[in-house]
């Protein structure tokens, strides 16, 4: 009888392995890899995130260097010297040292007073612009330099006495921008806007991301999506996530 009993008990135990052993083996390989996916989708988005805080923290800190500016309101609402060096070029000497593409100073009219990317812009309205900006950061559209190009950019109020202004900055959103968004370690990061791509060369076909997949040059990935929080006019631009280190489940 005790024989017995440890042969069966032996016998459940070798069936209990060998089930738990084929549960194993018929688990789909790519099963932890899209779960990667997506929580490096995340981070990512997290980034974006992190990316437009900072923005607006970098343009507070400038809008307070503005109001401590003496010069700057002395020439401007004392002397109502609008054209002045001292109000015309406080954004452009800040631009490039702060790592923004664009920087920019209106008054409560939204007439700009100094133009870090194009100086001469000075005096232009830029209501349109300001209209769809806020202190979060969103992705718009804008003119750079005679371009039409996709742009991060935030909004700050702020007041020098009793005289509102704004200052609104940013960064293009080019192939550099996306490069530092990437994660690496085998995930790439495209970013899709309308027909145009960023983020992989020579990209002459792409699909819409369907089942946790995307075809581009007739080669599917594993690939999470997400919208960028955009506004105006324009294709509503998107992220894409693919792992270029595994391959989804053929069917």
């Amino acid at each position: 009888m005790h024989i017995k009993f440890k042969t069966t008990f032996f016998f459940l135990f070798a069936f209990a392995l060998f089930l738990s052993f084929s549960s194993c083996k018929q688990t789909p390989k790519t099963d932890y890899a899209k779960q990667e996916l997506f929580d490096m989708g995340h981070y990512v988005e997290k980034q974006v995130m992190d990316k437009s805080l900072h923005l607006s923290d970098q343009l507070a800190a400038f809008s307070r260097i503005v109001a401590a500016d003496r010069e700057f309101s002395m020439k401007l609402l004392v002397e109502n010297n609008r054209s002045a060096p001292e109000v015309t070029e406080i954004a452009p000497r800040f631009m490039e040292p702060m790592g923004l593409s664009m920087l920019e100073i209106a008054d409560s009219q939204h007439a700009l007073l100094s133009c870090g990317q194009f100086p001469a812009n000075a005096g232009t309205s830029v209501a349109d612009k300001e209209a769809l900006l806020n202190d979060k950061g969103v992705f718009i559209e804008d003119n750079v330099k005679g371009q039409k190009v996709l742009t991060l950019q935030a909004l700050i109020r702020f007041k020098i006495l009793d005289a509102g202004f704004y200052c609104t900055g940013g960064q293009v959103v080019d192939e550099n921008f996306v490069s530092r968004m990437s994660p690496g370690n085998g995930f790439r990061l495209l970013l899709k806007q309308g027909q145009k791509v960023m983020g992989m060369e020579n990209v002459e076909s792409i699909s819409d991301v369907k089942d946790s997949t995307v075809i581009i040059n007739n080669r599917t990935y594993q690939a999470m999506l997400f919208d960028l929080p955009f506004a105006g006019p324009g294709d509503v631009p998107s992220c894409i996530l693919i792992n270029e280190n595994a391959m989804p489940d053929k069917k």
